[in-house]
């Protein structure tokens, strides 16, 4: 009888340590949910808001502008990429078109070229769509490194494509959205830090 007993204490046991197992594993999963979400930061930099298209300026101490950049950003992506919406419907997602809202310009980067294309929307609502729309063309292709951050006062992404053939970074803060493209080549830590923060003239900065 104690045996039967000591069967029935051990799967009451049993039951309760996977209950607390459970539990512990939500918690830290919430946590580490909790700290990519909230805990990692990235800097970026963008101009005033009062700042328009025709007016930007650049630090030539870094950057040397050679001209413009070809657009659509990645000339392979032109005709759209296919999205799977999350009702399961595939829809055609295209670039923005080419207009009055973006510039395209090419620099010269530590004897490299990057190609940068820069956005001011009417309104902050309108450039995170930009951004939206720029992330899922950028990151339908085979990535080796995918990054984003979301944030309420700014939104970031990191693209590489597989075998390091090139590099897109992609930031929005206001109503200013900057995408730059390293074509053929993948960027190094301290040039990402550059772009992001080091990009604009400091006169015209937010």
């Amino acid at each position: 009888m104690g045996i039967l007993n000591s069967g029935k204490n051990g799967k009451k046991y049993s039951s309760r340590n996977r209950a607390l197992f459970t539990v512990f594993f939500v918690v830290l999963l919430i946590a580490f949910v909790s700290y990519y979400a909230f805990g990692y930061k990235m800097e970026v930099v963008v101009p005033s808001e009062d700042v328009n298209l025709s007016d930007l300026t650049f630090n030539d101490d870094v950057f040397s502008l050679l001209g413009e950049a070809p657009f659509p950003p990645d000339q392979g992506l032109a005709n759209g990429v296919s999205v799977d919406r999350e009702d399961g419907e595939s829809i055609r997602v295209f670039y923005p078109p080419e207009d009055n809202s973006v510039v395209c310009l090419q620099f010269e980067l530590n004897s490299r070229n990057i190609n940068v294309y820069i956005w001011k929307t009417f309104s902050v609502d309108s450039a995170r769509s930009v951004w939206d729309t720029l992330f899922l063309v950028e990151a339908s292709v085979l990535t080796r490194d995918l990054g984003r951050i979301k944030k309420p006062d700014y939104y970031y992404a990191k693209i590489v494509r597989f075998g390091g053939r090139d590099q897109t970074l992609i930031w929005q803060k206001g109503k200013w959205v900057v995408l730059v493209k390293s074509p053929g080549f993948t960027l190094e830590e301290d040039e990402e830090r550059l772009i992001l923060t080091e990009l604009f003239d400091s006169s015209i900065r937010s």
